[in-house]
C-alpha cells in the first residue's frame, strides 16, 4: 500500500514538473528576450537582492556559530509550522550547533511528505517578506529586497548543506520520490518569487498566475 502511494506520487510529481518547467522557462525568457525592455532594465527589479545575499555570506564568514544555528533553527521551524498547519501537536522542538528535530503527534497522515521534506524546497522566511513588500512604498522597497535576499541566502545555503542521501529526512522516502518532491518544490516556489518582483503582480497574483499556466497547460494535452 505504501509502495503504490509513493508510485502513483513519483507519477504525479513526473507530471507536475513537465507542467511546471514551461511556464518556469517562459518567465525566464521574458526576462532576457523582452523586446520593450532591455535585460538590465528587467534585471533592475531584482537589484537590491545581491545585497541580502552579501550580508549573509559576510554573517556566515564572521559568525559561522551563530549562521550554523540559524540554519538548524530554520530548518526545524520549516518541520515545525508544516507539522502545524497539517494540524500536528509539537511534542518537542529543538535546534543547536550539533543538529535539530521536532517531534509531533496527531492522526494526520496526509501531511507527512510535507512536513518531512518542506525544508529542503520552502524558503519560509521569503513569502512573509513578499507580503510587506505589497504594502511598501516604491521608494522603500530596497529594505523589505535586501531582507528577501538575506532570506533567500539562508535557504540555498540550508538546502546546499543539508540536502544529501545521508539526511533521515530524504531517506523516509525513497530516493525518487523524495528528490522528486524536492525539485518540484524548487520550481514552484522559484516561479512564484520570481514573478513576485514583476511590477503588476505580487505574491499572491504570482501564485495565481502559476496555478493558471499549470491548468492550461494541461488542458492544452487534451485539446
Amino acid at each position: 500500500m505504501r509502495n503504490t502511494r509513493h508510485l502513483f506520487g513519483i507519477i504525479g510529481m513526473v507530471i507536475l514538473l513537465l507542467l511546471l518547467v514551461p511556464y518556469a522557462i517562459d518567465m525566464i525568457s521574458v526576462m532576457f528576450t523582452s523586446k520593450r525592455f532591455s535585460v538590465w532594465e528587467q534585471l533592475s527589479l531584482y537589484q537590491w537582492l545581491p545585497v541580502g545575499f552579501a550580508i549573509y555570506m559576510v554573517l556566515r564568514r564572521l559568525a559561522p556559530k551563530n549562521a550554523l544555528w540559524l540554519e538548524t533553527y530554520t530548518h526545524e521551524s520549516i518541520h515545525a509550522a508544516m507539522a502545524l498547519l497539517h494540524g500536528r501537536q509539537i511534542k518537542q522542538f529543538v535546534a543547536g550547533e550539533q543538529g535539530g528535530c521536532v517531534y509531533s503527534a496527531g492522526r494526520n497522515r496526509l501531511g507527512e511528505t510535507a512536513i518531512t521534506l518542506s525544508p529542503y524546497c520552502l524558503p519560509m522566511y521569503v513569502y512573509p517578506l513578499l507580503v510587506i513588500r505589497m504594502v511598501v512604498n516604491t521608494e522603500s522597497l530596497w529594505l523589505p529586497d535586501i531582507l528577501i535576499g538575506f532570506a533567500l541566502c539562508l535557504h540555498v545555503y540550508c538546502f546546499v548543506t543539508q540536502t544529501n542521501t545521508d539526511q533521515p529526512d530524504i531517506r523516509c522516502f525513497p530516493l525518487v520520490y523524495s528528490y522528486l518532491y524536492i525539485v518540484c518544490g524548487l520550481v514552484m516556489n522559484f516561479c512564484i518569487i520570481w514573478v513576485a518582483f514583476f511590477s503588476q503582480y505580487n505574491v499572491f497574483s504570482s501564485f495565481w498566475r502559476m496555478v493558471c499556466a499549470v491548468w492550461g497547460n494541461l488542458a492544452g494535452l487534451f485539446v
